[in-house]
């Protein structure tokens, strides 16, 4: 079964990409995050609270 699921699952990889609807991507080399760097990020993405409370926000906005 499990051959058949990485099958079906290329197939489904081959056609989405021959339709156009999906791009083959090339891979992604990352190279470690300088401490700065890493610290300004973390602050400028805490400023906004934790994820769940924006998302029980928007919630009960709609």
């Amino acid at each position: 079964m499990e051959d058949n699921a990485i099958s079906d699952a290329e197939r489904t990889y081959q056609a989405l990409l021959q339709a156009g609807l999906i791009q083959a991507s090339l891979p992604v080399m990352l190279g470690p995050v300088a401490e700065k760097e890493r610290l300004e990020a973390a602050g400028a993405y805490g400023q906004a609270g934790p994820l769940s409370d924006l998302i029980i926000a928007e919630r009960d906005d709609v």
